[in-house]
Order: C-alpha cells, then structure tokens, then sequence
C-alpha cells in the first residue's frame, strides 16, 4: 500500500504487509538519493533493510526485496492510522494576529455555518495548537496547507476535549 505517493511536500512510503490477513506491517520510506524503499525502524536499529520497485512491461508493478532481513518487530496494523486527515476549508478558519500584534500567529476555526461556536488556536512552530486544550494537557492540532485562496487545514486525529467557546470578532485582531 503506497502512502503519500501523490504529495511532492512529504515522502513516499510503502506499508509493507506481513501476511494476506494484513495484521501487521512493515513501514519504508523512499530514500531518493538511492533509488530505494527502505525499512526507518531498522535503520534506527542500524540496520539497512530495503526494497526497489520496478515496472512490469504491462505497467504493474513490483517489489524486489534487498538481502537483509528485518532486525526490527513489525507494526499492528490500524486502518484508522492511515486515513486521510480531516480538512477544513478557508471558510471555516480565520487568521489574526497574536496579542503582541504578530500576524497570522491566532486562529479560530468555526464549528459551524453559522459561525457563532469557534475554537482558538495558537501559531507553535508549524502547527496550530487547540490552547483551551493545551490547558488540559491534550495536543490538537491543524496545519495549515495550500496558499492565498487555496489555503485549507488539515487537522489532527487527537479529539477536542475542550468545549467550543462563542465567537466575538472584537476580541481578535486581522
């Protein structure tokens, strides 16, 4: 199963099954400099485990495993883990600044067309945090992707355990 294969800004991986029940897996990245998949759980372990991917002439294709054999246990498999994360659309989010006049460091995403219930976010490296969340030690998150009009968010898997609060646009800056 190929997993990012279509998206130039992350690497191409293969989940890599360990039977026909699909239980467990093993997880190779493509590292280009050499024109290979290879195992990041064995490599930590210092250990090169790899594949190379070659094209029938009828266009299927194919993986060819490298010599060594896994060092590292393979992963439980989830479906859940490799959905595709939830979006939201430049529509539901708005971008203002921090309170010391930053731009683009707070954000409100609606919870609904009617824009009344919002959760706040803050700017921390690349990623928005949920901050009433934060409080509560749970890490929410979205990041912002696209740009100009295309932008959207994708959002994290980690569930609100805070409340949505109500939306005053007086208490944010553009």
């Amino acid at each position: 199963m190929f997993l990012n294969r279509d998206d130039e800004t992350k690497p191409t991986k293969i989940i890599l099954f360990t039977s026909e029940t699909k239980e467990f897996y093993y997880e190779l990245r493509y590292v280009a400099l050499e024109g290979l998949f290879k195992c990041h759980s064995c490599l930590k372990l210092k250990k090169h485990v790899g594949a190379k991917l070659y094209k029938k002439k009828n266009g299927e294709e194919y993986l060819m495993h490298l010599e060594n054999e896994h060092v590292c246990e393979p992963k439980k498999y989830d479906a859940l883990n490799f959905e595709k994360p939830k979006t939201v659309p430049k529509s539901m989010f708005e971008l203002y600044q921090s309170a010391k006049g930053v731009a683009n460091k707070r954000m409100v995403i609606f919870t609904s067309e009617m824009k009344d219930l919002i959760y706040e976010y803050s700017l921390t490296g690349n990623l928005y945090c949920c901050l009433e969340c934060t409080k509560l030690k749970k890490y929410v998150t979205a990041k912002l992707m696209g740009e100009n009009e295309d932008k959207y968010l994708e959002l994290s898997k980690t569930e609100h355990v805070c409340k949505p609060k109500k939306y005053n646009p007086k208490n944010f800056k553009k």
